[in-house]
């Protein structure tokens, strides 16, 4: 529904949200890592990084900390605030929660530790969507999403293992239970933080807001067509992305159905645990820009 406002003599149509969803994996919304956030200026999807540490911060996890944090900065962003200023700004609200807790020089030696999300947005003013990190889009139907290097091979190491037990005598279902493949690459996992926000890390490098800088490099700039008629945001907790909610997870729930623990139809990670209903948290949300 689109929403009209009177301000002095002036119109401001509020942005048009066709239809959103966002659902914890585990099923219990206060488990969700992923936020989505909408003001007069801005459209935007949160995806806390999987934590792989004990680390807490004020007794949440990092993942669930950024998606709160990041969501209450979106909302003071000025209307007029650029791609790379919009990144520092939240960089450095990520990093005032480390300078005052005395953890600013133990972050920057131990990255696995750090307050960590992703952030896809659609900015009206600019016409333009900002990308930083692992999530995709659709304008106008066509899809983009270019997979980090590091999550494809990771994902594909573990998918390796797992046909590897299969072939010695274990089960999907034991598989779920304890998943071996997640296990063998957690090593990789938990040491390829170094590659954030790091271009000196060549095609291994990925951008994620994590209090520490972004390089300009990694922040993927993507102008909006004036013709565009609609636009998708999703996190990475899709597979693959439609131009309905309802395609989207129909594709889903298929994928899940054939493949749970997420390593042949869907190469990932990590797969769906057994009383989950996904094998991460998710969020969509499509509009007219």
């Amino acid at each position: 529904m689109a929403y009209i406002l009177f301000f002095s003599g002036f119109i401001l149509r509020l942005m048009h949200i066709i239809e959103k969803l966002i659902q914890s994996k585990t099923g219990h919304t206060l488990d969700c890592e992923d936020e989505i956030v909408i003001t007069n200026d801005l459209v935007a999807i949160i995806d806390g990084a999987t934590s792989k540490t004990n680390r807490r911060y004020e007794g949440l996890p990092p993942g669930k900390m950024a998606a709160q944090l990041l969501a209450g900065a979106l909302t003071r962003l000025p209307i007029d605030v650029g791609a790379h200023a919009a990144v520092m700004y939240l960089t450095g609200q990520i990093a005032a929660q480390y300078q005052a807790h005395g953890l600013v020089e133990h972050l920057r030696q131990h990255p696995v530790e750090r307050i960590c999300g992703s952030l896809i947005l659609y900015h009206r003013h600019h016409r333009q969507i900002w990308r930083v990190g692992d999530s995709f889009h659709l304008i106008n139907g066509q899809a983009f999403r270019p997979r980090d290097r590091a999550e494809v091979v990771n994902a594909n190491a573990r998918a390796m293992y797992l046909e590897l037990m299969l072939l010695e005598g274990q089960t999907i279902d034991q598989l779920r239970q304890q998943d071996v493949g997640r296990a063998f690459i957690m090593p990789l996992l938990t040491r390829m933080a170094a590659f954030h926000n790091n271009a000196a890390a060549g095609e291994y490098a990925s951008a994620v807001l994590d209090g520490f800088p972004v390089p300009p490099s990694l922040i993927q700039v993507v102008p909006v067509p004036a013709d565009c008629q609609e636009v998708v945001l999703a996190s990475d907790g899709y597979p693959m992305l439609f131009p309905s909610l309802a395609a989207t997870e129909a594709h889903l729930q298929a994928v899940l159905h054939d493949d749970p623990l997420c390593f042949r139809r869907f190469k990932a990670t990590k797969g769906m645990q057994p009383g989950h209903l996904s094998f991460d948290d998710r969020a969509y949300v499509r509009f007219v820009p």
